[in-house]
């Protein structure tokens, strides 16, 4: 997982901007889905703004909960965590698929869980940018 206090380096700025583009790409759906049907659930896609915001923050990570998940997260590798994600999309696909349940409200709040996820990867690269554009000026 990436460490969001990490130091900036390489390495993490990359992981970082592959979780943006995680993010981008899992908009994609949504927003087609929502573009064809010309409308959109604004509580739905507060409230999955608001939810990916708690699930990437510090704090979160800071719990006994939010560590052992951290943790076990690191453990199963990039493998594990491809088969985690396929997974759980096939089980909310099929939920979907079994249930049909609205889908405006569904797809606003996927949209506005990459939507936080995005834009908290892309504030942490903004952060990092700064921090190191003051260390090239001297600290200044």
């Amino acid at each position: 997982m990436t460490e969001w206090g990490q130091h900036p380096s390489e390495m993490t700025n990359r992981r970082l901007l592959f979780w943006i583009g995680i993010g981008l790409f899992g908009m994609l759906s949504p927003l087609v889905q929502l573009w064809e049907t010309n409308s959109i659930s604004w509580i739905s896609l507060g409230v999955g703004m608001f939810t990916s915001v708690v699930v990437f923050s510090e704090y979160a990570s800071s719990t006994k909960l939010g560590q052992m998940i951290d943790d076990w997260w690191d453990r199963i590798g990039i493998g594990g965590r491809f088969l985690v994600l396929v997974t759980v999309t096939a089980i909310v696909w099929g939920v979907i698929w079994v249930f049909r349940p609205p889908t405006v409200p569904i797809h606003s709040f996927a949209l506005g869980m990459f939507v936080g996820l995005t834009a908290k990867v892309g504030f942490v690269l903004l952060k990092r940018t700064a921090i190191n554009g003051q260390q090239a000026d001297g600290g200044c």
